[in-house]
């Protein structure tokens, strides 16, 4: 389902730009919006949402806004998982690639 892809890909970017934050569905939203309101580390934002769309804008939101959220949450809470490339290469503990073997016999 793309937007179960769309609430992970999302909350991949927002978590390596250093955004921590939980989405909830709370009536038409044209933006996503910060509520002020904070879940330990969490920020909590009404997502954009127009429920004039009808059920299926609805369900494709609330499919995405789980997924973000599940997402966000299992990041925040396992943050060496989650580390760039660039950084693990900065700290010294990123594997090294065995180069391809030739399998063929020598001639």
């Amino acid at each position: 389902m793309l937007a179960v892809h769309l609430g992970a890909l999302r909350a991949d970017h927002d978590f390596k730009n250093g955004t921590i934050r939980l989405l909830e569905l709370d009536g038409e939203q044209d933006r996503n919006e910060f509520t002020g309101r904070l879940d330990g580390p969490f920020e909590i934002w009404n997502s954009q949402y127009f429920p004039s769309r009808g059920y299926p804008h609805q369900y494709s939101t609330e499919q995405m806004v789980i997924m973000y959220n599940s997402r966000m949450r299992y990041m925040a809470e396992h943050p060496e998982d989650f580390r760039t490339a660039y950084e693990r290469s900065a700290r010294g503990d990123h594997q090294t690639v065995a180069e391809p073997r030739d399998e063929r016999e020598p001639e």
